[in-house]
């Protein structure tokens, strides 16, 4: 199913490119211990300049306090010398911009639920 790139404490990490940010790239991954698919998150340390390394603390710091079903989940942060993984809640559903692409325009009502979701997990976050 997915080949395997490398394991990373108690995770395989593997191949399949799920996306890429402003710190990094994210990889699903696999939990050996508990069998579940995450994502991974990974950061090259020598890619953080001090304001983008401030940006990556702070958005762990964020994530490793949130527990809400409208925002990703933090499970862990795995370092090596070169690395940060911040091993993440994997959502296969894909991001609004993906499902966008694939309905078409959304109802109104689905505009409303979808914006309500939104709004829930900013209200978290705030």
């Amino acid at each position: 199913m997915h080949t395997p790139e490398k394991i990373i404490g108690d995770y395989t990490l593997t191949k399949t490119k799920l996306g890429e940010g402003m710190f990094g790239k994210v990889f699903l991954a696999k939990n050996n211990k508990t069998d579940k698919w995450l994502a991974c998150k990974i950061t090259k340390k020598l890619w953080l300049k001090p304001n983008t390394k401030n940006h990556l603390k702070n958005e762990i710091g964020i994530l490793s306090r949130i527990n809400h079903q409208n925002v990703i989940s933090l499970f862990n942060i795995e370092k090596t010398e070169n690395h940060f993984y911040l091993m993440m809640q994997f959502c296969n559903g894909g991001d609004l911009d993906k499902l966008r692409k694939l309905r078409g325009r959304f109802t109104e009502a689905e505009a409303r639920f979808l914006m309500a979701q939104i709004m829930q997990g900013f209200k978290a976050l705030h």
